[in-house]
Formats: structure tokens, sequence, C-alpha cells
């Protein structure tokens, strides 16, 4: 079993890039879906979040709200940001070891996930494939898919400095065309990747 870590900044096309993978008949792990999970109210760490940040973090259901959440720790710097990764990794590390013995049996699996080059769960992977869109288009769709801007543009501007220094990418998936395109641009590493490692080239 072959792991691929799938990265790229924030609105760059990674979940775009995993529909197609999956669409193709491949195991993908969305790291941000999986971490949904760790927020549910009584989890460890959804009271470590509330005492970090307090209960204004929380909707009108005493959920965790994301947007709430991400107000206090984008907008206030890589300190904040810090600090919730130390509550939710470890937990989402837990997840993902359990995620891949459950599909122990698959060729391969893929992990979609922002932040793995620079973190543990880089060591969970054997390859890394890196989705790469120009900046103005990156903004563009945040603008186009979203109305929490301000939060995103956040996001996107710690990310762009965190990539800038990213090591140990095998591979590049340009996302600056069509949807097509994209998609094409997948299956060609698809399939490189079948026959380097499963001799197969259906």
């Amino acid at each position: 079993m072959i792991v691929i870590g799938i990265v790229g900044l924030i609105s760059s096309g990674k979940t775009t890039v995993c529909e197609t993978i999956s669409q193709n008949g491949f195991k993908v792990i969305n790291l941000d879906i999986l971490s949904h999970q760790i927020y549910e109210s009584g989890s460890s760490a959804y009271k470590e979040i509330i005492k970090t940040w307090g209960k204004d973090v929380l909707d009108d259901q005493k959920q965790i709200s994301r947007t709430s959440l991400a107000e206090k720790v984008f907008v206030k710097g890589s300190n904040e940001i810090s600090k919730l990764e130390k509550i939710v990794w470890p937990h989402l590390i837990n997840m993902l070891e359990e995620k891949l013995i459950k599909y122990h049996n698959e060729e391969a699996i893929f992990v979609e996930g922002a932040k793995i080059l620079n973190s543990d769960f880089v060591k969970y992977c054997d390859k890394i494939w890196c989705v790469i869109s120009s900046i103005e288009n990156i903004k563009n769709r945040i603008f186009l898919s979203s109305q929490d801007h301000k939060n995103l543009l956040e996001r996107l501007k710690s990310q762009i400095n965190e990539y800038t220094y990213l090591t140990g990418i095998d591979e590049f998936i340009e996302n600056n065309s069509t949807r097509q395109d994209l998609n094409n641009n997948v299956k060609l590493l698809l399939e490189k990747t079948r026959k380097e490692y499963f001799n197969d080239s259906k």
C-alpha cells in the first residue's frame, strides 16, 4: 500500500483533485472533514477549545462554530494557530491511523490536508502531490465560493508564508485552466502511479 498526501493552499483545488482521484477508484481521506468529529460537543478538544477561546466560539446549539473559532485563531496570528493545532492534531492523527488500518488492503490511499508537510502527518505519506494555482485564481475562488472572505484570506496569507519554505514535494498539479485540464493532469499522474507501483497500465 502506498499513501499519497495531497497538499496545496486554500482554494487551490485540492478537493477537486481528490474528487477525480475518488472517481477513479481510490480511497481518499480528507483531514478537514475527519476533524469535524473532534469538535463535537462534550469531547476533550471541545472543552479545551472553550477553555482557551471562550464560549463565544459556540453557536446557538452550543456547538463550536468553525467560523467564530477561525476569527479568534487565524486573525490573531501564528501563536493562536499553533494552540489550536496542539489541541486538534493528536486526535486527528489517531483518527488517521484508524482509517489507514481500515483501508490497509487498498493499493493506494490519498490523504488531503493543507498542512501535511509541516506536521507529523507527513510521516504517514510515501509521496506528496501539491496542487498549485495562481494567487489571483485562488482569491477569485474564495470570493466566489464563500461570504467569509476575511477569515479565508487570513488563512491564505498564513499558508503562503508556510508554503514558501516547503520541501519534499514529489509531484505538482497545476490548476490554472479548465476543470477538464485538471482532471486530465490528475489522470495522467494516477496512470503513472499505477505503472510505477502496481505494474498496471489500465
